[in-house]
């Protein structure tokens, strides 16, 4: 799968990537939402460059995280 495809996987949103906090509100996608310890729910949201690394890591067909 291409760079495109990959992206073209995910739904996009302004928001703050996980790993790239200093880049601020970038375009991200919604990976996960976790509840933390101290209660509520928190989205994890992943940049572009952080989709296709995770994409890539998985291997062929390796969607991250679909729900």
């Amino acid at each position: 799968m291409d760079r495109q495809q990959i992206l073209g996987q995910y739904d996009w949103a302004p928001g703050i990537c996980f790993r790239h906090q200093s880049k601020g509100v970038v375009p991200t996608a919604h990976i996960k939402t976790i509840r933390p310890a101290a209660g509520g729910l928190q989205d994890i949201r992943a940049c572009v460059d952080c989709v296709v690394e995770m994409n890539t890591r998985r291997g062929p067909g390796g969607g991250c995280c679909p729900d």
